[in-house]
């Protein structure tokens, strides 16, 4: 991670970095279409346009525990919700897996692919952990109003009736955490790739 002071805190630990960064591999760094969103919104400042993005990381990097919160109390809930009306395995479940879409039915079957080559058991614990924020909240779908909805409404047992139609479910999970998903699958993958050292 880039830093304007050369030191910046990732998960807790201090990481040092070259302070002599040119603005030219930093631009080089990020790409220049996206340093340019930068410039656009703010001004033409360089300066400015890159502490801009650095404080963006920061505070990105504050959110990350309370979006990995949402997460998994989403994911445990609804995996709650599917044990109840499909079975403990819902994941090799045909009652469920006819009604998935095809892009939902092969997320799963990559992550189980993903567990064998791990080495790890097969069971609802590991497979609910491998599988992505963006499996779980395209549950909430308009396609699945009718198939799913009825049986993933009691994810949520203390939602207001106000808002207790698929309709006004969906877009609050999708848009308000959705678009932090690149995000927080890039926290993710650092994560992994630190936790291999």
């Amino acid at each position: 991670m880039l830093s304007g002071r050369g030191i910046t805190e990732t998960a807790g630990h201090k990481l040092n970095i070259n302070t002599k960064i040119t603005m030219e591999n930093f631009i080089s760094f990020l790409s220049e279409d996206r340093f340019k969103g930068y410039l656009d919104t703010l001004n033409p400042n360089e300066s400015v346009a890159k502490e801009s993005y650095l404080m963006n990381i920061r505070v990105s990097q504050k959110f990350y525990p309370l979006l990995s919160f949402v997460e998994i109390g989403l994911r445990n809930s609804i995996n709650k919700q599917l044990i109840f009306y499909f079975t403990e395995d819902w994941y090799n479940n045909e009652n469920l897996l006819k009604l998935l879409r095809d892009e939902e039915r092969n997320r799963i079957k990559n992550a189980i692919q993903r567990l064998n080559e791990k080495g790890s058991q097969i069971r609802a614990g590991k497979v609910v952990a491998e599988l992505t924020f963006g499996f779980w909240s395209s549950l909430f779908d308009k396609h699945y109003n009718s198939s799913l909805w009825g049986k993933l409404k009691l994810t949520f047992p203390f939602m207001p009736k106000v808002i207790s139609k698929r309709n006004e479910v969906s877009p609050r999970i999708n848009k308000k955490y959705g678009n932090l998903e690149i995000e927080y699958s890039i926290m993710n993958q650092s994560r992994k790739i630190k936790n291999t050292f």
